[in-house]
């Protein structure tokens, strides 16, 4: 999902009693960094992780937060495995 879908959701009112959402584990977002408020709001919401990634529809995540690490909002995580980066 995107940040700006996430925002939208996490203005309505009782959001969290009008989803119900057990089998969501995680959301993986980008497009433009998510705020710390929106992580946060799914955290305590709903219990689940929003992680952030960067890539391209042809290559899937390059960068992301994967499952097992830290969840920093703004931060787009580390280099999926298997990629390296480039000089």
């Amino acid at each position: 999902m995107t940040p700006t879908e996430l925002r939208a959701m996490a203005k309505l009112d009782d959001a969290y009693k009008k989803y119900e959402l057990p089998d969501l584990k995680v959301i993986l977002t980008a497009g433009e960094p998510c705020t710390p408020g929106i992580v946060r709001f799914f955290d305590e919401k709903f219990g689940i992780g929003v992680r952030e990634g960067y890539g391209q529809t042809e290559t899937c995540a390059v960068a992301c937060t994967m499952p097992g690490m830290e969840i920093k909002p703004g931060s787009m995580g580390k280099f999926t495995p298997g990629l390296r980066e480039q000089s």
